[in-house]
């Protein structure tokens, strides 16, 4: 039934070329390319059977693919890329490519590829896709810019997307968009020696196995309208998406119903338009994606020349799903639109900007904000950890003001303490139901932990923090300022509570140091919830002297590092300063002193409820080894005189800069400089001597 209605879809549509669509290769009877004309070559006798091409595995010599004409498709020359295939895979075996451009070094290694695998990577039994400039062939996979996706049902075909928009590669399947990410590579580094299907340009790799019903390459990365278009049409059917947007977005929740839902929609201008059909439709086989554009949506709910309509007598939370057809003038060929779908709001307030994470000093207002839209009287009202706040607390304030539907509510919060920490979130009600905003923090600039480590591992900061010390190889002795904790670097650690949830206002980790070996990964201070799970540490890189500061938001690290190079040095107290702004500005000091600055991602907003002085959430690294003294850690980042000044506490002045014209070297310009100045007065090189003034 699905193939007839197919069919009968396929009647309706117009077909043409786009520019943008370079190579097609639908596997009818070998591996042409009905667009391009760059024909593959198959080798090894992979089978074409049913418009699908059947790959079976093997070692790079003998398993079956299919070999493009790489210098012909010549993708660097592309301004972005898409790769576009719908796939079968039949086994997970490890380290396949599906589909890779490139060029393959002397050791077997893939350099200069774009590469994209369905089936299983290594030990992790995902997909992936990557590309990579590769300045050496030791490593090439640790220079990718990749996203990995997860591992699908061996069987069962998917529909997998891939786009290079300038430095950033992004993965769809069925539609929905995996991730992306963003590095150093680009296109025009890519390699034009090998192009294939079914295999990697690893030849140390094994072949892929499965199936590919269709495999396209466009020289434009898809927006999401072509994304959705091409899912919902399937392999057997191509067409220009003439519809660049859509608002609603598809899977739009919340959306206004009453008394209108506006619909709009911007359009290739390469079209020549006569008229748009919009259709709406509640059908279920509509609303489900896989029959979206199989199943006829019925009569047009409109017929217009405009960019837009408001759509009337739609129905609170109710799922419709709706699209645009273009009628092409002169012609009347229909570009069928991408069927999107959106979800009507309920009648009570719809909040439409949540509060966020908030932090302040003592004794400063904090101001919480959200907006919401009710067509009615609306009334609000603020909880803090589910009580609710009112104004009978004199430091507090609460506002709402409405424009029309537009309603706004603060929440001011004068003479900030630390009883004012908490969770708030709004609630706004009128007469067709109450609504919440999203929850957020309230956090308190102060310090968090302070432990000198004089004899016990409590909390001197008042916040009452303490710490544990885990293990029997630690002992109080002498330190930088009195005594110190020495750990043994065999399974001893600090344990910390679990307070560090909220650097909304930035953070900063002090503290002194004496490592007396150069342990493997070795973490000063670990805040985590596991490895790649919101960690936020301050530690040795390997076994090098690089310090680094590294922040994850959940599972993702990157963006999230600053190193402080040779910074470490070992039998010798240093004092390592770290501080981060609310907006990610970071430094490393090194005894008062800046090391190395940069900018890192903010963390999350998470509870970690594994926080160590001495230990690392990765259990392949090793324990500190060395002395630990006068730790410290706030939710706000010291200015430079701040951490100056720390450490001028615990070993009095220091030369934080030297003078220009201090020539003798004690940090100050002083008469025992001008005296060194006045002893070389009217001294000249200057030759002949007589040349001399």
């Amino acid at each position: 039934m699905k193939r007839l209605l197919i069919l009968v879809l396929a009647g309706l549509l117009a077909c043409p070329v786009s520019a943008a669509l370079r190579h097609r290769y639908s596997f009818t009877s070998d591996a042409s390319d009905s667009v391009g004309g760059a024909n593959g070559t198959l080798v090894n006798n992979p089978v074409i059977s049913a418009g699908q091409i059947q790959f079976f595995g093997g070692t790079d010599a003998a398993g079956a693919y299919v070999n493009l004409p790489a210098s012909t498709i010549a993708i660097n020359t592309y301004p972005a890329l898409t790769l576009e295939l719908w796939a079968t895979q039949n086994t997970n075996n490890p380290f396949t490519m599906t589909a890779s451009f490139g060029d393959t070094w002397s050791n077997g290694y893939g350099r200069d590829y774009v590469m994209f695998a369905t089936g299983a990577q290594g030990d992790n039994l995902g997909s992936r896709v990557a590309i990579a400039n590769t300045p050496n062939s030791s490593n090439p996979w640790n220079y990718e810019t990749g996203v990995d996706g997860p591992e699908y049902a061996d069987g069962k075909q998917y529909h997998y997307v891939l786009t290079v928009s300038g430095t950033t590669i992004s993965y769809y399947i069925n539609g929905v968009l995996i991730g992306s990410a963003t590095g150093d590579d680009v296109l025009a580094n890519i390699s034009t020696a090998k192009a294939y299907l079914g295999k990697g340009v690893y030849s140390v790799d094994q072949t892929w196995t499965g199936l590919v019903n269709e495999y396209r390459i466009y020289n434009h990365a898809f927006g999401e309208p072509q994304l959705i278009l091409s899912n919902q049409l399937g392999p057997d059917l191509y067409q220009d998406c003439a519809i660049l947007s859509m608002s609603p977005a598809n899977n739009a929740q919340d959306v206004p119903y009453n008394p209108y839902t506006p619909l709009s929609w911007t359009v290739n201008s390469g079209i020549s338009v006569d008229h748009f059909e919009v259709f709406i439709s509640t059908d279920p086989n509509i609303v489900d994606p896989n029959y979206a554009l199989t199943v006829n949506p019925g009569t047009p709910y409109a017929t217009t020349t405009a960019l837009s309509l408001n759509a009337t007598s739609l129905v609170k939370e109710k799922t419709y799903a709706w699209r645009v057809d273009v009628i092409e003038s002169g012609t009347g060929k229909r570009f069928v639109g991408p069927m999107y779908k959106f979800t009507t709001a309920p009648e009570g307030p719809i909040f439409t900007v949540q509060p966020v994470h908030t932090a302040a000093f003592p004794g400063e207002t904090a101001v919480l904000s959200a907006k919401f839209l009710s067509t009615q009287s609306a009334t609000v009202k603020w909880f803090r950890n589910n009580v609710e706040v009112t104004g009978a607390d004199p430091d507090v304030t609460i506002t709402l003001t409405n424009v029309g539907d537009e309603w706004i509510t603060t929440l001011s919060i004068a003479n900030l303490e630390v009883a004012d920490e908490g969770v708030y979130f709004a609630r706004a009600t009128n007469t067709g139901g109450t609504k919440e905003s999203n929850s957020v923090r309230l956090a308190v600039k102060r310090q968090l932990v302070y432990y000198p480590f004089n004899g016990d591992s409590n909390d001197y900061s008042g916040s009452n923090n303490h710490g544990t010390p885990t293990g029997t190889g630690f002992s109080y002795a002498a330190g930088k300022v009195g005594q110190a904790i020495f750990l043994s670097g065999s399974s001893t650690y600090v344990d910390m509570p679990d307070v560090f949830d909220n650097f909304t206002g930035g953070l900063t980790f002090s503290l002194w140091v004496n490592p007396a070996a150069a342990s493997d990964w070795a973490r000063f201070i670990s805040l985590n919830n596991g490895p790649n799970a919101d960690n936020i540490f301050f530690s040795r890189v390997s076994t090098g002297t690089t310090l680094r500061f590294h922040v994850y938001r959940g599972s993702s690290s990157s963006g999230g590092i600053l190193d402080a190079v040779e910074a470490l040095e070992l039998n010798k107290w240093q004092m390592f300063t770290v501080t981060m702004t609310e907006t990610g500005a970071a430094v490393i000091y090194k005894d008062g002193i800046p090391v190395a600055s940069g900018t890192v991602q903010t963390p999350n907003v998470v509870t970690r409820t594994n926080s160590w002085i001495g230990r690392s959430a990765w259990t392949a690294d090793a324990y500190y080894n060395g002395g630990l003294d006068e730790v410290r850690i706030y939710n706000y980042a010291l200015t430079p005189d701040q951490v100056a000044d720390l450490y001028v506490a615990d070993t009095g002045p220091f030369c934080r800069w030297k003078p220009t014209y201090d020539l003798n070297n004690d940090c100050e310009v002083t008469l025992a400089d001008f005296a060194l100045i006045a002893s070389e007065w009217l001294k000249c090189g200057i030759y002949p001597a007589s040349a001399c003034q």
